[in-house]
């Protein structure tokens, strides 16, 4: 994992333009990407957002193979009912590497940051989990989950915010560690990596976009 952010930090350095508006038109006529370290992004807005970073700059100047099959707005109970991933690997064109996962953060907001589906949410992560590696062509499959840093504002109110994504995001992870895919899954959590201090726990906002996406310079610290 540490080579695909060293790729993707270096790249987004040296351009010094974002995803959105940079010409990737040299990078797309020079790639010859191969399957070696291949990406695919999976889940919701967080995934999105980081595959178009991924997609545009990493895989491409560095001939990696980089898919973004997330959907923002999605959920864990979507993904988990409706069996997207399933879907996502049945389609895949290529034996993926890795597989970008980012899940849970929407099943918290829309429940207005009710902790008590945290549980829920995990198991549904979970079931998502074992959809990837009971369908991927791949038996050595690495998924590479990755939790929710603090908002840079108090969306769920009264000071708690904070606190509240710390509590989910130990339960989401301690959930994949006692599954049956513990062996899979590599987690991630940065909940605290954008934290500025006296700003009662929150995230700064130099590396938000809004209050809950990074920005570029979110990435390139990420």
């Amino acid at each position: 994992m540490k080579s695909i952010y060293t790729a993707l930090s270096l790249l987004l350095l040296s351009t010094g333009a974002s995803a959105k508006d940079y010409d990737y038109s040299d990078y797309i006529n020079a790639a010859e990407p191969t399957e070696e370290g291949s990406i695919l992004l999976l889940g919701d807005s967080w995934a999105a957002i980081a595959g178009d970073y991924a997609a545009n700059i990493c895989g491409l100047s560095n001939s990696r193979l980089v898919t973004n099959d997330a959907k923002s707005g999605t959920t864990a109970a979507q993904w988990a009912e409706g069996e997207t991933a399933v879907g996502s690997m049945e389609k895949a064109e290529y034996d993926y590497e890795y597989v970008w996962l980012s899940l849970g953060g929407n099943d918290f907001l829309d429940n207005k940051c009710d902790i008590d589906i945290s549980e829920e949410v995990a198991a549904n992560i979970v079931t998502v989990i074992g959809h990837i590696v009971d369908n991927s062509p791949n038996e050595d499959i690495k998924i590479l989950y990755f939790g929710y840093s603090v908002p840079s504002d108090d969306v769920c109110g009264n000071g708690i915010t904070a606190q509240l994504f710390e509590e989910q995001g130990a339960i989401i992870f301690d959930a994949i560690k006692a599954s049956a895919y513990a062996d899979y899954v590599t987690t991630f959590d940065i909940s605290e990596m954008f934290v500025k201090w006296g700003n009662g726990g929150l995230s700064d906002s130099y590396y938000y976009y809004d209050e809950i996406h990074l920005n570029q310079m979110g990435y390139l610290h990420l």
